[in-house]
């Protein structure tokens, strides 16, 4: 599916641009941070995670025993990683290459064919609302 790979760029685009500007440093070096940050994530869980490796010895089930003692967490039924579990392509199948020709390829072509419009500067709105005392005051960031 080639045209996933542009929404994926996009969007991480956007997400590189809007940080620059939240951050209030170039979109250069936003994603070098961004691309360390994940290399860093990625290197740890790689040395640690049993999900990402099977060798390395922590497993979730180990690590969430204080929620599951308190009730809040079945280690044994765990809701995300269920590596045995079936493939939604499996049960989509051919339903999926139908909706994709039939309605997700449109909307893709409507969308590309879309002007840009001016939007509003979201991170100086976001900044705003972090510097308001209200807010801080509400989430106790004045500590």
């Amino acid at each position: 599916m080639i045209h996933g790979m542009t929404e994926i760029h996009f969007t991480e685009e956007i997400v590189r641009t809007f940080g620059a500007e939240l951050m209030d440093i170039s979109p250069e070096a936003f994603r070098k941070k961004l691309s360390r940050g994940r290399h860093r994530v990625s290197h740890y869980m790689k040395g640690i995670c049993g999900h990402v490796d099977a060798s390395n010895p922590c497993r979730c089930t180990h690590k969430v025993r204080p929620f599951s003692d308190m009730g809040m967490l079945d280690a044994d039924h765990l809701r995300f990683h269920r590596p045995e579990g079936v493939r939604v392509r499996e049960v989509m199948g051919e339903r999926i290459m139908r909706f994709e020709k039939s309605y997700y390829d449109p909307f893709l072509a409507r969308f590309r064919d879309q002007p840009f419009y001016d939007s509003p500067d979201m991170a100086d709105w976001l900044n705003g609302i972090l510097k308001n005392d209200d807010f801080k005051n509400l989430f106790h960031l004045n500590q």
